[in-house]
């Protein structure tokens, strides 16, 4: 058990084992992914735990959601430093996220064609 402080987001990642999501999928992987600005990763609020949609904005304006519900394994500052679930000053630009193994290769390959835009989910 542990204490919510006043004006603490509360996500569904902080009542969710990892295990429970790796049970979840068939063959888990951890696929890393980079932004080059701080609007394209929610302003650098991820954490470890979080749940996030990934879109992708083409070279000709078109929007498009690449995964939803994606869970966040890792969180990184711009020097490749790991950012804790506890840290509420350092912004995220990197972040390691599950996937399953069969989807990896379409997914980058989608990512090279356009820019990352990541939503993070409410709950």
């Amino acid at each position: 058990m542990f204490s919510v402080e006043k004006g603490t987001l509360v996500t569904r990642g902080m009542f969710e084992s990892v295990e429970r999501v790796l049970a979840e999928m068939k063959e888990p992987v951890v696929a890393g992914l980079k932004a080059e600005d701080l609007y394209q990763v929610v302003g650098g609020i991820l954490r470890p735990g979080d749940r996030i949609h990934i879109y992708l904005l083409g070279q000709d304006g078109e929007i498009r959601l690449l995964r939803d519900d994606v869970y966040v394994q890792q969180t990184f500052d711009t020097h490749g430093n790991p950012v804790e679930p506890g840290d509420g000053v350092t912004a995220v630009y990197r972040l390691n996220v599950y996937m399953e193994k069969r989807d990896v290769d379409e997914f980058y390959g989608d990512l090279s064609t356009g820019t990352l835009r990541i939503v993070k989910a409410s709950g």
